[in-house]
């Protein structure tokens, strides 16, 4: 199993880093780790321990605004609080039963009885990113709230909760204590979905789980290759796009290459009646490359994107 760290930008998204999680009593077996060149130095690490080591290694060769992450991340306390003594900004899924009390008075509640007693009036509505169906209209409201640690200690953070509106799901989020505004919290928190994105995408473009290693160096090696091969095409496709290149869909298991066609025509690009394309034609075709035979385009500016970066945890099975 792989813990990964996903960098997301203007539209973008890509793996960065990854780290082989060892499960206890592996990392314990000396003939095992004999066995799979485990190095020595390596010792058992949980899932949320590998994502602080890579936020705060590669993560800190990116910039970027945000950490998020879903519940597997979110539920550790000692996570938030690593990176809230990192200083970096979190916005992090925990279940609804995560335990709050609020900042300006009351008793311990949980985030899910928090977000039913707020009235109507309490809630903003927003829009996120397009998904699968299109669309999704949300309602999301945030509060200052109090956080208990084992040690009896508390520390203020922000609770978010945003609600379909157009099916029973419910979001609920811990974020670091900070003046940002609930529209910036929302589109933050909606970001984490752009680690699936990668996932997927790199296990159906880039060959991410069709190894059959069974070392850690070939672990690393296969993982080093499909995070370049995807990095490489990210790259490809933003550049694409900004010379007037779109593609129909946001999604990369979709995208690459099969679905490029210039802005403003058709996928079904027009000739001369009776003739064949060319060679060099047909490769323009998959390209996007001008040709001779292929309609020449005025180079579009990019499409502006408002998004700040944000790098993602994740992880993957």
């Amino acid at each position: 199993m792989g813990e990964f760290l996903a960098y997301a930008s203007q539209g973008s998204v890509a793996l960065v880093d990854a780290r082989l999680y060892l499960p206890k009593g592996w990392a314990e077996d000396a003939q095992r780790r004999d066995k799979c060149q485990v190095p020595a130095e390596v010792e058992f690490r949980t899932g949320w321990q590998l994502a602080l080591e890579m936020v705060k290694g590669m993560g800190q060769r990116v910039a970027h605004a945000w950490v998020v992450g879903d519940d597997s991340y979110g539920r550790p306390c000692a996570l938030r609080d690593g990176l809230h003594e990192a200083g970096e900004r979190y916005v992090l899924e925990v279940p609804g039963k995560a335990k709050v009390r609020l900042v300006r008075g009351g008793g311990w509640t949980t985030a899910k009885g928090w977000a039913d007693s707020l009235p109507a009036g309490a809630w903003q509505r927003f829009t996120l990113r397009d998904g699968e169906k299109g669309p999704l209209p949300v309602r999301a409201a945030k509060a200052r709230v109090l956080t208990a640690r084992e040690d009896g200690t508390q520390r203020v953070e922000v609770l978010v909760v945003v609600d379909s509106l157009t099916s029973s799901k419910c979001w609920w989020y811990l974020a670091t204590d900070t003046q940002a505004r609930l529209a910036e919290l929302v589109r933050a928190a909606s970001c984490r979905h752009g680690v699936e994105e990668a996932l997927r995408y790199a296990k159906g473009e880039v060959g991410l789980a069709e190894y059959e290693v069974r070392g850690w160096v070939g672990w690393h090696h296969h993982m080093t290759l499909c995070l370049m091969a995807q990095w490489f095409l990210a790259s490809e496709k933003r550049w694409l796009e900004k010379r007037g290149y779109a593609l129909p869909y946001r999604r990369y298991a979709e995208c690459w290459p099969t679905c490029l066609y210039p802005v403003g025509t058709s996928t079904n690009w027009p000739r001369t009646p009776g003739t064949k394309p060319s060679a060099t034609t047909r490769r323009a075709k998959a390209t996007g490359a001008h040709t001779d035979d292929a309609p020449h385009l005025d180079t579009a500016p990019a499409t502006p994107c408002d998004e700040a970066p944000y790098p993602h945890l994740a992880q993957f099975n």
